[in-house]
């Protein structure tokens, strides 16, 4: 059998992971039958993508920023339009990063090449006509969360629901008084865990924030904060926007993936985006405060086009607040702090809180995902 050729497309840091484990599936099923090269970054290239262009350090956030990169953009467009001219490939794979994997789809269809998209863009909050052009560009959508199948079904797209591939990988790998005694922190001592984002321009927006909700907490008490920090950014920038501290208030940065889920799973309390980060924290049971802070033009543009309830995924899952979500002008230190110590001064509302997360969690399917996702799209690039 001949090996088939696949162009893949990922652009940032979560998406990149989401890659490895696919990659990772086609290797251990389907051995020496793919070669994968295309966009992504170091962690899908560890698992076997060549890479032709590492885009998630560049990745952006919002419509203001995404304006700065559109000649980067456009010219790499056009490198990956050559290649398909040039008939370099024998199928895409196309994993979430949608503004620009939509126009790589919208290329792909062009050159007639079998396209499989993995992980949707949120057409369920904005701009649902979407569905229904890459039901004309692709062969097959492959989507996470169970209320995206019926949007792409009535848009005539084939569709698959292939669970959360989260399901596999976040669990904990200590105990609750095993992770905080690898820190110091006793059982009964309040530890927050800060999530604020893995890109630059989201950690640069949130962290300040959360970190001075979290001095706010520890005037009232001895606080430890556990920083879940992206590899992409530097550990002096944290130590830069930290600057402004309390005796009472420890810290520790966590950049081991393993090591923040078991610690993230012993906190009493998370402080996140809205992002993925929401669903990590959800799989691991922990109450959380939903945040998030786009540019003004990004901001206004999204209020527009959106038509959700809610930001946070255990509340769009739910339909039903499950989590407090603070976006805007409503992100500020002050609410952080005072929707934080409601939760840790109110032990019924943090255990319901708990209650809740892990019924909605149960919505995200079984474990396997990757190798559900690999199976779909071999079928797809062989037929």
């Amino acid at each position: 059998m001949d090996v088939r050729r696949i162009f893949w497309s990922s652009g940032e840091l979560s998406s990149d992971l989401h890659s490895e484990m696919v990659i990772r599936a086609f290797s251990e099923k389907y051995p020496g039958q793919f070669e994968f090269f295309g966009l992504g970054g170091k962690i899908a290239e560890s698992a076997g993508l060549r890479l032709v262009e590492n885009i998630v350090d560049r990745a952006v956030i919002g419509f203001a920023e995404a304006v700065k990169n559109l000649g980067y953009f456009r010219k790499l467009l056009n490198r990956v339009d050559a290649m398909m001219e040039n008939k370099e490939m024998d199928g895409v794979m196309l994993v979430d990063y949608p503004g620009l994997n939509l126009h790589i789809a919208r290329l792909a269809a062009k050159h007639r090449l079998p396209t499989v998209f993995y992980i949707s863009p949120q057409v369920w909050a904005w701009r649902r006509g979407r569905a229904k052009t890459l039901a004309r560009r692709i062969r097959k959508m492959l989507v996470i969360f169970p209320f995206e199948v019926p949007i792409y079904e009535s848009a005539g797209c084939p569709v698959e629901f292939v669970g959360h591939p989260f399901v596999d990988r976040v669990k904990a790998a200590q105990g609750r008084d095993e992770a905080r005694r690898s820190i110091g922190v006793g059982k009964t001592d309040t530890m927050i865990a800060i999530l604020p984002g893995s890109r630059r321009q989201e950690a640069t927006r949130h962290f300040p924030v959360m970190w001075e909700a979290a001095r706010r907490l520890s005037v009232r008490r001895p606080v430890t904060a556990v920083i879940g920090v992206a590899p992409s950014i530097p550990a002096t920038a944290y130590r830069y926007w930290m600057r402004d501290s309390s005796p009472n208030l420890k810290s520790f940065l966590i950049e081991n993936e393993s090591a923040r889920h078991s610690l993230v799973a012993a906190a009493d309390l998370a402080l996140v985006t809205t992002g993925t980060t929401t669903v990590e924290t959800m799989l691991l049971g922990t109450p959380m405060i939903a945040g998030y802070k786009l540019s003004w033009l990004s901001y206004a543009i999204a209020r527009m086009l959106a038509n959700v309830r809610f930001c946070a995924m255990p509340n769009i899952l739910a339909n039903d607040e499950i989590v407090p979500e603070l976006i805007q002008d409503r992100f500020t230190a002050d609410r952080l702090a005072a929707e934080s110590e409601s939760i840790l001064q109110n032990r019924s509302r943090a255990d319901s809180i708990r209650a809740r997360l892990r019924s909605t969690a149960s919505l995200l399917g079984t474990p396997g995902a990757a190798g559900r996702v690999a199976d779909a799209a071999a079928h797809v690039f062989q037929s």
